[in-house]
């Protein structure tokens, strides 16, 4: 098993190494226009944080 696994992922990373690069440029643009979205909504996302937390202590 340790043989398959060890050598599988040599394969894989030498098979996607090209196609990945093209996502990963078009992956820059979306993790940064994400990552704006995901910085707008902080202050959401820990409010809902703060809310499931009260609704926990209720239970």
């Amino acid at each position: 098993m340790a043989l398959i696994i060890l050598n599988t992922p040599t394969f894989n990373v030498d098979e996607f190494e090209q196609p990945y690069n093209i996502p990963t440029k078009e992956s820059e643009e979306t993790f940064a226009f994400g990552y704006g979205i995901n910085e707008c909504m902080d202050g959401d996302s820990k409010a809902a944080r703060r809310a499931s937390q009260s609704s926990h202590q209720i239970n």
